[in-house]
């Protein structure tokens, strides 16, 4: 199977409009939103755009919940009639109880248990905190060509606890043993890409071609990873019995610091053409240049880089 997600930023428009949402759901879960944009100047070759939205929300599941607090800010500037610059920040931050999933049987049955079951303890928590700016210059020809330069840097800080079964629901007793595990990462990215849309024209049809170059250069650090095998195990038929002491006081680091750095550089192109008013063909190629280089810093770690394209 293959798709494709065009996913937009919200741009400047050059009419003053604000918008206020609000959304419930009967966990409870409850989310609002503003979003203002207006021209910053009298000819509107100036623009902004701001949106704020708050996310809480619980769960059918015990103890599960999230809260998640999102900014985003972002200027559109006229350089002249066909070329535009923009600018643009996010800010996002989350604490989450992380869900980990429920057991089974040796033979990959379910138990007859409520489907509120936590197998967590009240101690766990997963917290992301996540900037995001870009910068992009986009000039149109009278063609209409389009030629776009964009400049991304993201940096998260990520950690998170949690207990976790690791075996089959006991026949017997109803136990299901449990880990505790405990991690902190920071990501880092940097990433340029340059591309031209062209439409032309051919068999008195009108077509597309895309073709385009990027380059990621990404650092990947943790802390290491603390774990506790001998957390206490619990009764999915009567989870109110279980133990659940703080993890942290009993976790061993199991894995040292890390980090990984990775470079990236890209080839890419993709042409619509269309056959009939019906068909489209939409060849797609993407190649990288030359081999990803991955340099690591760790004395146990053994990493590799991937790069996904769509």
């Amino acid at each position: 199977p293959l798709g494709f997600i065009n996913l937009v930023l919200k741009r400047p428009l050059p009419d003053s409009a604000v918008t206020l949402k609000a959304t419930a759901n009967s966990w409870p879960g409850y989310r609002s939103e503003i979003d203002a944009t207006s021209a910053l100047n009298n000819n509107g070759s100036v623009r902004g755009r701001i949106a704020v939205s708050y996310d809480d929300s619980d769960s059918f599941v015990d103890e599960l919940e999230s809260e998640k607090k999102t900014l985003y800010a972002t200027l559109e500037w006229d350089l002249a009639k066909d070329t535009t610059l923009s600018i643009g920040s996010t800010l996002e931050k989350t604490d989450d109880t992380p869900y980990v999933g429920v057991p089974t049987y040796a033979d990959g049955r379910f138990g007859d248990f409520s489907r509120e079951l936590y197998t967590g303890s009240p101690f766990n928590y997963k917290e992301s905190d996540v900037s995001r700016q870009f910068v992009e210059l986009a000039h149109r020809f009278q063609s209409g060509a389009e030629a776009v330069l964009t400049l991304n840097n993201m940096h998260r800080d990520f950690a998170y606890l949690l207990n976790y079964t690791v075996s089959p629901i006991d026949p017997d007793t109803g136990e299901v043993t449990r880990w505790a595990l405990q991690t902190d990462q920071e990501l880092s990215e940097f990433s340029v890409d340059a591309h031209l849309n062209l439409p032309y024209a051919l068999f008195d049809r009108e077509h597309k071609l895309l073709i385009g170059v990027d380059s990621r250069d990404a650092d990947d650090k943790t802390d290491g990873y603390a774990i506790d095998f001998a957390y206490p195990p619990i009764n999915v038929f009567n989870p109110d019995s279980a133990s659940n002491p703080d993890p942290r006081e009993t976790m061993q680091q199991f894995r040292g610091p890390s980090q990984r750095d990775t470079k990236e550089t890209g080839l890419y192109f993709k042409s619509t053409s269309h056959i009939t008013d019906a068909t489209q063909v939409i060849p797609a190629v993407d190649s990288p240049i030359g081999r990803p280089m991955t340099a690591r810093k760790s004395s146990r770690w053994r990493t590799s880089s991937r790069r996904i394209l769509a």
